[in-house]
Formats: C-alpha cells, sequence, structure tokens
C-alpha cells in the first residue's frame, strides 16, 4: 500500500511540475520569396504557443538579428492562423508596438477568429510601416484557453 502511494505522490508532483513551469514559446522564422514581378517579399512568421496553465501569451520582440534582415523592408500584409487542435478563444488580439509604444498596424489584429485563417492588407491603412533600427515586439492578449497556439505571418516588401 505504501508503494502504490509513494508512486501516486511522485505522479502527482511529476504533473504538478510540468504544469508549473510550462513556459510559453513563439518560433520565429524569416524566408525571402519573390512575386510574380519580381519583386522581393520577406515572410515572417511567428508560432506561438500559450503558458499552458492560464492561457495567456508573453509579448515577443522580433529578433535584433532580423530586424537587421528586415530593415528598409515595409509591413504591408498580415495573416493569422490558428491551430487547428489548440485554437486561442475567439475575438483574440494582436499588436505589434514599437520603441515608442505605437501598435503600428494600427489595432487592424483585434478580435481575431478562433477557426478561421484570416489576412489582413495592413498597407496604406497603416502608412507603410517602414521598418528600421527600432524594436518591435508582437503581443496576443484576450486568450484563455490552456496550451492555445496560432500562427502570425507578416509580410513585408521594398
Amino acid at each position: 500500500m505504501k508503494k502504490i502511494f509513494l508512486a501516486s505522490l511522485i505522479l502527482l508532483i511529476l504533473v504538478w511540475c510540468q504544469l508549473a513551469f510550462a513556459a510559453d514559446s513563439c518560433v520565429q522564422t524569416l524566408t525571402g520569396i519573390r512575386d510574380s514581378q519580381t519583386q522581393i517579399v520577406l515572410k515572417y512568421e511567428l508560432a506561438f504557443v500559450c503558458t499552458a496553465s492560464s492561457g495567456a501569451f508573453t509579448a515577443t520582440p522580433i529578433s535584433a538579428a532580423n530586424l537587421v534582415k528586415l530593415g528598409g523592408f515595409f509591413l504591408y500584409r498580415a495573416e493569422t492562423k490558428p491551430s487547428a487542435t489548440a485554437a486561442p478563444q475567439d475575438q483574440y488580439d494582436i499588436t505589434i508596438v514599437n520603441a515608442n509604444g505605437v501598435d503600428v498596424v494600427g489595432g487592424l489584429l483585434a478580435n481575431r477568429s478562433s477557426t478561421a485563417v484570416q489576412d489582413v492588407l495592413l498597407a496604406p491603412s497603416t502608412g507603410f510601416y517602414q521598418i528600421g533600427s527600432s524594436t518591435l515586439t508582437v503581443t496576443p492578449t484576450g486568450n484563455n484557453v490552456a496550451s492555445a497556439a496560432f500562427t502570425l505571418v507578416l509580410e513585408f516588401t521594398r
């Protein structure tokens, strides 16, 4: 009986530790493509997975190395793809904030769908935001679904 109790206690501790120390993740990938007019387009994918226990996503800065590569490009399009198996709460929001605290997408990534892929043409609505040396931080909010995941695809052009 003591062995069963001890095994159950160890299993309970392991499960608690996994939930207590679950971490957000955001994998960032930058790729270059050419469209039909041979214009260079850069795609920047951010694959988010939220904290398992709270459902909150962590604000994620675009890496400094990738900001250098994006320098001189204009942000013109964004696409959100909710996970088919662990979608975020319906109507979650995303901001992309620069060093001055300005949402460079002007609120156009608010109220995202939990089921549909959504595509937003940002320019000219946002005035063709040009990437410089400033920091950019992507912050998803308004989710309470544990372990929710989605991908944000940003497209840049010159």
